[in-house]
């Protein structure tokens, strides 16, 4: 007799669980069953399209973004070849001192054969 009790209150809560999980089918728009079903698959397959052309914008500016990086780096590569090229700050001073020196050396000779101020 104990049996038949369990297996009622076991029959029982199945029952409710069963009777949550029709609610929750009913609530999300099926209404239990597959009733409506086309029109669902309908707007889904509409908004599907939305998706794609989304995605084929983001395709578009992705390979726009890679032809401008692909851009950039033969740029950087041009302008660091380029830089190789720029006088480094030991010419720049070895130029100027040289010229201070030739300067120098001119004004000496000058003075040597200037003839005096009488």
């Amino acid at each position: 007799m104990a049996d038949k009790i369990v297996d009622v209150r076991l029959l029982q809560a199945q029952h409710q669980r069963l009777s949550v999980e029709l609610q929750r089918l009913k609530e999300s728009g099926g209404g239990g069953t597959s009733g409506g079903m086309e029109a669902r698959i309908a707007r889904l397959e509409s908004d599907m399209e939305h998706v794609k052309k989304g995605v084929d914008k983001l395709d578009g500016a992705v390979a726009g973004a890679r032809t401008s990086i692909e851009e950039l780096r033969i740029d950087f590569g041009r302008f660091d070849e380029r830089s190789k090229n720029f006088p480094t700050k030991g010419f720049i001073f070895s130029v100027a001192v040289g010229l201070l020196a030739a300067s120098g050396a001119l004004m000496a000779i000058v003075v040597r054969f200037l003839p005096a101020a009488q």
